[in-house]
């Protein structure tokens, strides 16, 4: 919620220069060359500064039912595990175990680490 012009307009500005660029990524030609690129790629930090600037002019909104103050406590979240057919007589740690999937790259950063 705002609490100034600047809270508001600034944040509609950010808006529609995103949804400007986001058709010009769309609908435009590509980068003329790599420097291009790379001014475009060091200008997004002034959109992060531009964040920050807004985010200072605007506060958050209360919801309704909510407790005020640091000590509310954080919301559950609920996890659920997709079923896996598994042997019965295998034992809770196997069946976990056969369920998780291996981190992705890690037999890549093995083969660089001792290449």
């Amino acid at each position: 919620m705002a609490f100034d012009r600047v809270g508001r307009w600034a944040l509609l500005g950010l808006v529609l220069l995103l949804l400007v660029v986001f058709a010009g990524n769309l609908f435009g030609p590509p980068p003329p060359n790599l420097e291009a690129i790379v001014w475009g790629g060091h200008a997004q930090w002034l959109l992060v500064a531009w964040g920050f600037w807004i985010d200072r002019h605007r506060r958050v909104r209360p919801v309704a039912g909510a407790q005020a103050g640091p000590w509310r406590r954080a919301p559950r979240l609920h996890f659920t595990a997709a079923f896996v057919p598994c042997d019965p007589k295998v034992s809770e740690a196997q069946k976990l175990a056969q369920s998780a999937s291996p981190p992705a790259g890690a037999g890549t950063m093995c083969t660089a680490l001792t290449s």
